[in-house]
């Protein structure tokens, strides 16, 4: 968004309402239409625009602002005239702002998150730090309510840099916040032992309702990929010749259903190799001429991407507990793989590489609950 030029006057949209902002003697005014933003509102303002500048060319701008307001009788009754854009407004141009820059499930998830966010504040201004701060601290995991500040600054040195705000009223906030080591550091590593593993795989083969899933949780124990990157693979990724998998994109849910994204979570993508024991599950599950963009495991119902959570519910959950697992959610399948390589002394740079990850985390998160051995003789 280009800054505002002294004394000229800009549209601004706020939550699909159209504002005008006016620059004048280092001060921004801000006077609420009342109505939707569209190109047919603005094109309908230009009369009071053209009031407005033709003011400030001569000296007779009136800051109160009264002459500017929506007639009485309008379409919609004139909101107050408000010191400066709220919180929410802010926010919501920097989103826009951004949109270009990021991928659609960031907006739609990261962003919406933080909006709702916001919208639950006690406050609107940008500048009650305290109420922000605290409200955040009470309703949030310490580290959630700091992502949100960092997220929140970034959004405030954005506005002052467009000239919407004179300073960053949250600059510096963030380091008031600190995190007790341990504390939201995400997923502990819970591998299942071999005997858990076969007999998940042999529940899911025997169940009438949940074999059609037995191929997935396989490949899952055969990969040690994340679940969102297994039902996100595409028989183009299959590559028979060099004995490759390739994983290049994940599947994430979003308010309008599960969607594939390029990309992975760490890395644009990773090459696995494929050993005979893998070989033999995809010439299982490989239709006849498959097209290069057909999933390898597809929705039973709908044939398209596999809904996690309804998997989880209707058939991991039951499986475990059918088979006297204790339940762990489908992520520890990852842990099994990346603890039964390092068991078997498997190059932690090696393992990291085959599953996405960085060798210093595999060796801070996973080192310390593989079966410890003895010391060997030399």
């Amino acid at each position: 968004m280009p800054r505002t030029p002294k004394g000229q006057v800009a549209f601004l949209s706020s939550n699909g309402r159209l504002q005008l902002r006016v620059s004048h003697g280092g001060k921004r005014y801000y006077i609420s239409t009342g109505l939707p933003d569209s190109p047919l509102t603005r094109r309908g303002q230009a009369g009071r625009v053209a009031e407005i500048e033709r003011d400030l060319a001569l000296g007779v701008f009136d800051t109160t602002l009264d002459r500017y307001r929506p007639v009485s009788g309008g379409d919609v009754a004139p909101e107050p005239v408000q010191a400066g854009p709220t919180l929410a407004e802010i926010w919501d141009a920097f989103t826009e702002e951004k949109r270009p820059q990021l991928r659609e499930t960031t907006i739609e998830i990261d962003y919406r998150q933080i909006r709702a966010r916001i919208a639950a504040l006690p406050t609107n201004s940008c500048h009650d730090v305290g109420a922000i701060r605290d409200h955040l601290l009470k309703h949030h995991p310490v580290r959630a309510a700091r992502k949100t500040l960092m997220l929140l600054n970034a959004a405030m040195n954005w506005a002052v840099s467009e000239g919407l705000i004179p300073d960053n009223p949250l600059a510096g906030v963030v380091k008031t916040i600190r995190v007790p080591k341990g504390v939201g550091e995400g997923h502990q590593p819970d591998p299942f032992t071999p005997s858990e593993r076969d007999a998940i795989l042999a529940g899911f083969r025997t169940s009438a309702f949940s074999s059609r899933y037995a191929p997935l949780v396989e490949f899952l124990f055969l990969t040690g990929c994340r679940p969102s990157e297994a039902v996100a693979v595409q028989w183009g990724d299959v590559r028979p010749g060099k004995n490759v998998l390739s994983f290049r994109r994940d599947a994430v849910s979003t308010p309008r259903g599960v969607v594939l994204q390029d990309g992975l979570k760490t890395q644009t993508g990773r090459d696995f190799p494929v050993n005979p024991q893998l070989r033999g599950l995809l010439s299982s599950v490989r239709p006849e001429s498959p097209a290069p963009d057909e999933l390898l495991f597809r929705s039973p119902r709908t044939g398209g991407v596999i809904n996690w959570g309804n998997f989880v519910t209707r058939h991991w959950r039951p499986i475990l507990g059918s088979q006297g697992v204790r339940y762990r959610e489908p992520y520890c399948v990852r842990d099994t793989f990346i603890t039964s390589c390092l068991e078997r002394g498997i190059s932690p740079v090696l393992i990291a590489r085959w599953v996405g990850n960085s060798a210093e985390i595999i060796l801070r998160r996973y080192a310390g609950v593989i079966e410890r051995r003895g010391v060997p003789e030399f």
